[in-house]
């Protein structure tokens, strides 16, 4: 538990009654003036900061809280402090900016203020740093569009009839009532624990007394911890006792404490009866009582400190303890749950990648698709430099000239054709109201086109500017077309290797494999998932056997079979053999036991594999007979679907690998890495690579 403390209270008072000077308060927390060259003081001031200081200030905290003093009335208060305990754990960066934080959240910051940091060595905890931080601020609320001299800044604020604002500037109330400081102290334990949290640190601070937290451990099972908080909280020595022969009072009680301590646990004999119990915390209380009020506050403080220290070495411990079986279990794991890559991984690691270079080749279609319907033709682009000189119905004109010649040419196709004389009357008046427009429309063109002689030169100049835009877009749509057809390179390439891939691969040949076990061990897991502890099991001559799948039950024989793998047998590649196994009930009491064991051509992989779902295998050891002689079967849990493995980061970082070398492999062939102290696996690789060059193109 690191260490929370936050007080807030109004302007001070001195031994005799008199509220602190506020200009005396800065000086002291700033180390200003009579205070700067304090013996044992000026080392422990770390820094101090002003703000939101008015204009006739000028920057100067000393003359603002001076003013502030000076004006106060006699039962008025010039500033409001508080003091927050900073943590050692952290930073000064991140001290303060849990401080600037709290004062954003709190709106302290939009009053003038002043903070000062101090931090020292604990005078009673060696190797522990007691940092702190003052904070006063002036709770009159500023008018940015009234700005007032100090004459009437700490006046009282009054507003006439008319609500015209006149005297001085209001005071807050936000920070009277007592909610206010519970609602601080559980923030700022908030804020310190999520920095802690976010900086890696096992620690937490808390607002909450011992009593509550002490019920609030117990709740949650951390006996030992609840048990630290467990007392009546020490009292402050306050500045009176913090002289150098007091610490050395406390120093000599704690002694004398730890020495006692020592004695009880050296005693080899101790009476630890009730009566002597009762009979030595009587006499305690009746030295205790016999003291002085100071040294009776001497001992609960030295008591209360011996409790935190061993708070705090137990938290040390437990966050060692934790850390020991983090890097435990992630070694165990790196142990238990080899690395595997088969070329069906790698394949469906291609087919994924497959997948995204066609969606890149869409992507690019599109984009092509786009670009060429930006580009104009030749025709199209001077008729567009036309209309933007002569206007709409120059163009409109010119395409009713375009259908009246295209109607022509029809008209003249069937000219000859057999026609009835009433149809020929009818085809006759067609054709001489389009000769009549087709005319009309050539006198108005003939016209247009003498505009448009006239108007060349502005047409040429529109034109130039839309053929280079036009270029501009052309240019694009090739670049675009361009990259299309890189793209389709690329995935026809991908594709043409993955076929290769597949053709000089078994689906289960292992490309990448980490160090794995050579024999079947007792703490080995069926397919990286089953551990073979859990699996029902029996011997055979002198083997144990695990069963790894279903088991059938024959009810006419009375016998089961089932599939198993032998503990002791040699793994090729870590796969272990398999044996179909034969049981029946046998002995007295009609025990199920394995009366034969053959083995199979089959095998079962020890390590996990990254994209195959397969079901758990049966669990359980064998259960003795019972009454079910009429049913057909032996009550074995049978297997059950296990969820998909979610593939970890360095199986990703090392299919990429592999998937990258097959791409740049002419072969669509990879290098078999087998990290064991064995190259077998290896070098059969390369002596078959050999072979196929060597006989490559050969024929019978």
């Amino acid at each position: 538990m690191a260490h929370f403390h936050l007080s807030m209270k109004a302007q001070p008072r001195r031994k005799d009654g008199g509220k602190l000077s506020a200009k005396s308060h800065y000086d002291y927390i700033a180390r200003q003036n009579q205070y700067a060259h304090m013996k044992g003081r000026q080392e422990d001031f770390v820094l101090a900061e002003s703000g939101n200081l008015p204009a006739w200030a000028h920057g100067n905290a000393g003359t603002f809280w001076d003013e502030a003093e000076a004006h106060r009335s006699p039962k008025g208060t010039a500033y409001r402090e508080i003091e927050l305990g900073l943590q050692e754990e952290l930073s000064l960066e991140d001290n303060m900016a849990l401080l600037k934080g709290f004062m954003e959240e709190f709106h302290i910051d939009r009053y003038a203020y002043t903070f000062a940091v101090h931090s020292k060595d604990s005078t009673l905890e060696q190797g522990h740093t007691n940092i702190h931080a003052h904070l006063m601020f002036c709770e009159k609320i500023q008018e940015v569009d009234r700005p007032l001299g100090p004459d009437k800044f700490f006046q009282r604020y009054r507003e006439t009839e008319n609500g015209e604002r006149t005297g001085g500037y209001k005071s807050s109330q936000d920070y009277r009532d007592k909610k206010m400081l519970c609602t601080m102290r559980k923030r700022w334990a908030e804020r310190v624990n999520e920095m802690f949290k976010e900086r890696g640190i096992d620690a937490e601070i808390t607002e909450k007394n011992n009593a509550d937290r002490y019920d609030e451990l117990v709740e949650q099972g951390r006996y030992e911890e609840a048990e630290s908080v467990n007392r009546t909280a020490a009292p402050h020595l306050g500045r009176a006792y913090r002289n150098d022969a007091i610490m050395a009072k406390l120093r000599d009680m704690e002694e004398e404490e730890m020495a006692r301590d020592n004695r009880a646990l050296n005693d080899i004999d101790p009476d630890t009866s009730q009566e002597a119990e009762q009979a030595e915390m009587e006499e305690r209380v009746k030295a205790f009582a016999e003291k002085s009020k100071q040294e009776q506050m001497l001992i609960l403080f030295v008591n209360d400190l011996q409790i935190r220290r061993l708070a705090r070495v137990l938290q040390q411990e437990r966050l060692k303890e934790r850390r020991a079986k983090e890097i435990s279990q992630a070694e165990g794991k790196e142990a238990s749950d080899p690395l595997i890559i088969t070329a069906s991984d790698l394949d469906l690691k291609m087919e994924e990648e497959e997948l995204r270079l066609k969606q890149l080749v869409d992507d690019a279609k599109e984009t092509y698709r786009k670009a060429r319907c930006e580009v104009w033709e030749e025709k199209p682009l001077q008729d567009e430099a036309i209309t933007s000189v002569l206007g709409e119905d120059w163009h409109k004109e010119k395409q009713r000239l375009l259908g009246l010649q295209g109607t022509l040419k029809a008209i003249r196709r069937h000219l000859y054709d057999q026609r009835t004389p009433e149809e020929e009357k009818a085809f006759l008046r067609r054709n001489r109201r389009v000769m009549t427009a087709y005319d009309d429309c050539r006198k108005k063109m003939a016209q247009w086109d003498k505009l448009q002689a006239d108007k060349q030169g502005d047409i040429d100049t529109i034109y130039a500017s839309l053929k280079a835009a036009n270029d501009a877009r052309r240019k694009t749509s090739n670049k675009a077309y361009g990259d299309l057809k890189r793209k389709e390179k690329q995935l026809r390439a991908f594709q043409n290797k993955r076929v290769l891939l597949k053709a000089n691969y078994e689906p289960d040949d292992i490309l990448f494999a980490e160090k794995l076990a050579r024999k079947v061990q007792p703490y080995g897991k069926v397919l990286g998932r089953q551990p073979l502890k859990d699996l029902m099991h029996g011997p055979y001559q002198g083997k144990e056997y695990y069963l790894t799948g279903e088991i059938h039950f024959n009810p006419e024989k009375r016998e089961w079979k089932g599939l198993a793998i032998r503990v002791g047998d040699d793994m090729d590649r870590g796969k272990a053999p398999v044996y179909q196994v034969l049981l029946r009930e046998e002995g007295p009491e009609q025990d199920i036991a394995i009366v034969e064991a053959k083995p199979t051509k089959e095998k079962i992989a020890m390590y996990k594999e990254l994209h195959t779902e397969r079901a758990r295998c049966q669990s359980g050891k064998f259960q003795k007979a019972v009454g079910h002689a009429k049913g057909p079967e032996k009550p074995f849990k049978g297997a059950s679907p296990t969820p998909p493995r979610p593939i970890a980061k360095a199986a990703v970082q090392k299919l990429n690998a592999l998937m990258d070398e097959a791409t740049k492999s002419e072969t669509g062939r990879v290098n078999i890495h087998w990290q064991d102290d064995e190259r077998r696996y290896t070098k059969k690789t390369e002596m078959e690579r050999t072979e196929e060059e060597l006989y490559q193109g050969w024929s019978m």
